[in-house]
């Protein structure tokens, strides 16, 4: 035993014909090393996981996937890029690995994805009702010129009134700024327990129909996901990822959700772990000649660390086609 600690403990790895056995036994430890951000012995353990004896046979593909992180936290986009690809050619899906490939290979890292450069960034104050849906995001504003001052105009929004509270902050910061210079208002709420953010929220009613209002929402404190999402949701986050979701629904009468739809999703486990805290949000319902109707809406909910820059939360907007 004190022989296998100690071979289990040695960072290169020799793949010799004497490692060609224990497989699970190397991919174990170099689980636990990779949680210890130690890449250099999780790298050598999950290769010897597959120059060993390869049993049970899932310790290939997600050797490879873990590999996959493991350059991908080092910044070697390419290597693990070519582990993912390795991973997807075992066609092996134990635990889902196959929809976990889709959904990371396609994604460029963060550090790759463009920056706004923005002329003057601001931070207005919430409405009332984005504060108690808890949306986030940015909204652009481009400067014009209207009577001799400098005046904005929405570029891109992000609802619930927070365009307004974009604009009368730029009104306030922006004066002196040339025509189409850009303005980023940055919405993020720093003291979160949640590891998920709602990044979309919209309403569609019919012609004379005001639009439901949010009320009260509730997420989940800490990672917020069920045990059997837990694994997949620790590779997404060491691969400095983010799950989403895009959920079509209604708001009833009585201002409860109902009708769900997922629209898209980085994966369907992202679905089933936000419906079961959305299904208990609260609305004010449309209204019709004063009295409540039913009515349409859109949310984006993404699942990452607990404070995410405004920034990176557009950029996962974005990657969920909005």
């Amino acid at each position: 035993m004190l022989f296998l600690l100690a071979l289990l403990a040695v960072p290169c790895v020799s793949y010799g014909q004497e490692n060609l056995a224990g497989s699970l036994a190397h991919y174990q430890a170099g689980e636990k090393f990779l949680e210890q951000n130690n890449h250099g012995s999780a790298e050598a353990e999950f290769l010897a996981a597959l120059n060993g004896d390869r049993e049970p046979k899932w310790v290939v593909v997600w050797s490879y996937i873990r590999l996959s992180a493991v350059y991908e936290r080092r910044g070697q986009r390419d290597r693990s890029l070519q582990m993912l690809r390795a991973a997807r050619h075992t066609g092996d899906d134990t635990r889902g690995a196959q929809a976990l490939i889709a959904a990371l290979a396609p994604n460029p890292s963060e550090s790759q994805r463009e920056a706004l450069t923005a002329h003057l960034r601001i931070q207005p104050e919430y409405s009332e009702e984005a504060l108690a849906a808890g949306l986030e995001g940015v909204v652009l504003l481009r400067a014009v010129r209207s009577e001799g001052r400098t005046d904005f105009r929405v570029s891109e929004g992000l609802g619930l009134n927070l365009e307004i509270q974009a604009l009368r902050k730029a009104v306030e910061l922006g004066q002196g700024l040339a025509v189409d210079d850009l303005v980023v208002a940055e919405f993020v709420l720093p003291q979160r327990e949640s590891r998920w953010h709602l990044v979309e929220a919209s309403f569609q009613p019919p012609p004379g129909v005001t639009r439901p209002r949010f009320r009260r929402t509730l997420f989940p404190p800490g990672a917020g996901l069920s045990n059997d999402a837990k694994d997949h949701a620790q590779i997404v986050h060491a691969m400095g990822r983010r799950g989403f979701v895009t959920l079509r629904f209604v708001v009833d009468e009585k201002g409860r959700p109902g009708e769900f739809e997922v629209v898209q999703a980085s994966d369907p486990m992202w679905a089933r772990e936000a419906l079961t805290f959305v299904v208990g949000w609260e609305f004010a319902p449309a209204m019709k000649n004063g009295w409540p109707v039913a009515a349409p809406g859109v949310i984006t909910l993404a699942w990452g660390d607990r404070a995410i820059p405004a920034e990176s939360l557009r950029h996962t907007l974005r990657t969920a086609g909005r």
